[in-house]
């Protein structure tokens, strides 16, 4: 009992004791806020474009987040190395998903992995941000080794380099989903050397200079309704528009694989070695050209044949294959596959992301009250995109809900509220720093200060 008693104390401390560090206002530099921060607090970031190449502290638990959004809240690495580089490797502490990055353009990074963020052996959360204009080795975007990252909801483009021009993931279980991958210049988009146990899923991957998806030697690895298409094998890699699989271990099931192209040989997908370790399911692929065999599926395999059946290859007809469906019409099939039966129709609607870029376009301001300092009543005003379910909500800095101040559907558009100083209970407070948190949709999107002076 005693032991419980302790313990519900120790978590009460360490939210009463979470601070929120403002940039520029309490330090000038993102740098300087993670420098002094300590786990479970926010490093919440105004608006503007900020030049740095920051190191994350040896700290678990830090919230990295802009006040209003990745558009309006840029950091600039301005080509000098990594924007962002959270390395575990040697570090006692490890960084897991209580670490956030949330809602920031990443851009012009440069270095030898993960231009834009670069995360050794690190499992922080990242998300709602617009990774752009990064450069590196391996992994121009992100990379990622370690045991579970989670990368969701980003947009990702306009990134280059050789072996995962978006996405490196080298010893990674990483998860990604719901991500914007697009115009990305390297041999492959997203590059899996030697993963175990993760998921890509739900992801829009098109318009890139490489083939979308590269896996060399992974483990269980599951690929799920993802829309992958007009991606293109460039000459220096030709064969795998859309996937490029070697000797791995995965299930590809439920995604819209279309329109890439391969120089020579896999349009949609080329696979060599080990099929009887893949399962090629339930996917619509369709329109993928190659300059030799395999429009739709190419397989390279001296022992086994691939399991391919239940997709749907454009025609009711089945894939054209030469010598087990020569009527067929639908994308060629080339080699050991066992493709039959096929599926007669479509699985549309499109699958893969539904809600392209959710999160970036539920977008809504909060505005800095006025008066500040005051006394005793204040205006907050806040902006909304859409019809929300809206709280709005005063903390003391210990962490304390003071005042629900609104809590109900409004329409999008400018809104405001009055705060006249008083707690839930009709208390007036006392003078002091006050923060007050925005909830959309049961989600925070922001977070300001306030000053009270009697």
């Amino acid at each position: 009992m005693k032991n419980v008693i302790f313990l519900v104390f120790l978590i009460c401390f360490t939210i009463l004791s979470a601070t929120i560090i403002n940039i520029p206002v309490d330090y000038a530099t993102i740098q300087e806020g993670l420098n002094v921060a300590v786990d479970g607090d926010t490093v919440l970031v105004a608006p503007g474009t900020y030049y740095e190449n920051i190191i994350w502290p040896e700290v678990d638990g830090i919230v990295l987040i802009s006040e209003i959004g990745a558009e309006h809240t840029i950091i600039d690495g301005a080509g000098i190395s990594n924007t962002i580089e959270i390395d575990d490797q040697y570090s006692p502490v490890s960084i897991t998903n209580s670490t956030i990055i949330d809602r920031f353009t990443i851009r012009k990074g440069n270095g030898f992995v993960g231009g834009g963020i670069s995360l050794r052996d690190a499992d922080p959360i990242i998300k709602n941000c617009i990774i752009e204009n990064n450069s590196a080795e391996e992994g121009g975007g992100i990379f990622h080794s370690g045991s579970g990252a989670i990368i969701r909801n980003n947009i990702i483009r306009n990134n280059s380099c050789s072996d995962g021009s978006a996405i490196g993931l080298n010893g990674s279980s990483a998860a990604v989903f719901y991500n914007e991958i697009y115009d990305n210049n390297g041999r492959r988009t997203i590059n899996c050397y030697q993963t175990d146990n993760h998921s890509i899923y739900n992801n829009e991957i098109y318009n890139n200079n490489g083939r979308g998806i590269h896996l060399l030697s992974v483990v269980n690895c599951l690929i799920e309704n993802n829309n992958i298409h007009h991606n293109t094998a460039n000459g220096i890699s030709p064969n795998g528009g859309g996937f490029f699989i070697y000797s791995s271990n995965l299930e590809i099931i439920g995604n819209q694989i279309h329109h890439n192209d391969a120089l020579s040989n896999g349009g949609g997908i080329y696979l060599a070695y080990g099929p009887s370790l893949t399962l090629v399911q339930e996917n619509d692929i369709y329109c993928n050209t190659a300059g030799d065999d395999g429009d739709g599926l190419h397989c390279v395999s001296s022992y086994d044949t691939l399991n391919a059946v239940n997709n749907w290859w454009g025609n009711e007809s089945g894939p054209y294959n030469e010598l087990l469906n020569p009527n067929g019409t639908g994308n060629e099939v080339y080699v050991e596959v066992d493709f039959i039966p096929w599926s007669s129709d479509p699985f549309y609607p499109p699958v893969g992301i539904e809600n392209k870029n959710l999160e970036l376009n539920i977008f809504s301001i909060l505005k800095q009250n006025y008066p500040n300092p005051f006394n005793p009543i204040t205006t907050i005003k806040f902006s909304i995109q859409n019809n929300s379910e809206i709280e709005l909500v005063v903390y003391n800095i210990k962490g304390q809900k003071l005042k629900s101040l609104t809590n109900k559907e409004f329409i999008k558009g400018n809104h405001s509220v009055i705060w006249n100083g008083n707690d839930d209970l009709g208390n007036p407070v006392s003078s002091g720093i006050y923060y007050y948190l925005l909830n959309v949709n049961g989600k925070t999107e922001a977070v300001k200060k306030c000053l009270l002076l009697k």
